[in-house]
């Protein structure tokens, strides 16, 4: 199967486009391995970039075929001037270091609810105001696995970017909203048992 997927990979660069995207979200629906998901991901995101495809781009985020957000999605969103809502924030909440993720897990509907109170009482919206916040100039880069195909140039294949995940200012202040909703889901979970 990876010969076959590094050739589909080949395809979205510089053969038939459209025809290795449809066999590739095809493979995905019957192929559900995470590591396959992460990589196809990426192929298919940073394809249609490279081809200047926003027609294939939207129909990703429209379908939710993503499944997560990575820091590509961050950088797209970023590019398209898109703030980030609360389930973003809990999407990318595994990649931040030290966020309580326990609630996350054991209460999600509370947890995002009062996420978006969060949201609410800190930036009038229930959205992070994300795309206008950071000067994407100022991020580290990190080298990143684009294309699982190592037959690829290298500055094709893994390629240095911008990397919000390692941006201090970013992470800190995303690790402080979820950590303020972590502490306020706890006193609501305490103030329902003290009701039984």
């Amino acid at each position: 199967m990876f010969i076959y997927y590094y050739g589909l990979e080949r395809q979205l660069l510089i053969g038939e486009f459209d025809l290795a995207f449809e066999e590739i979200l095809l493979l995905r629906k019957h192929h559900k391995h995470p590591s396959f998901f992460s990589y196809s991901n990426a192929a298919l995101l940073h394809s249609c970039i490279l081809r200047k495809r926003r027609d294939r781009l939207d129909e990703l985020y429209r379908t939710e075929e993503l499944g997560f957000l990575d820091n590509t999605g961050l950088l797209i969103a970023h590019h398209l001037g898109c703030d980030l809502s609360a389930d973003s924030l809990i999407h990318i909440s595994h990649k931040i270091d030290g966020v309580n993720r326990r609630y996350m897990r054991l209460h999600p509907e509370l947890y995002s609810t009062t996420v978006n109170e969060v949201l609410g009482e800190q930036y009038g919206e229930a959205y992070f105001p994300f795309a206008g916040r950071y000067d994407i100039c100022k991020l580290p880069g990190s080298q990143q696995i684009l294309f699982a195909n190592i037959s690829f140039p290298q500055e094709i294949r893994t390629p240095t970017l911008p990397d919000f995940f390692c941006y201090g200012p970013f992470a800190s202040e995303v690790k402080k909203l979820l950590s303020n909703a972590h502490e306020r889901v706890k006193v609501k979970l305490k103030e329902l048992r003290t009701r039984k």
